[in-house]
């Protein structure tokens, strides 16, 4: 009979998770330095979709060869 395949193949993967560590935390400073970018890529993503928006401000269209 060939032997069974470990249990703990996977527990290496999991620790690159770290769960011991504390979560990362913003200070103030930098919650006050993210909020306008978090609200432009709320607004962004809540746009439908038009391929207008891929273009580059200024009517700048062309491909940069």
């Amino acid at each position: 009979m060939p032997p069974r395949p470990s249990r703990h193949r996977h527990r290496r993967q999991r620790d690159l998770f770290e769960p011991d560590k504390p979560p990362v935390t913003l200070d103030p400073a930098d919650h006050v330095k993210l909020a306008p970018l978090v609200q432009a890529l709320l607004t962004e993503t809540m746009r439908p979709f038009h391929p207008s928006h891929l273009t580059v401000e200024g009517g700048d269209d062309q491909a940069h060869g």
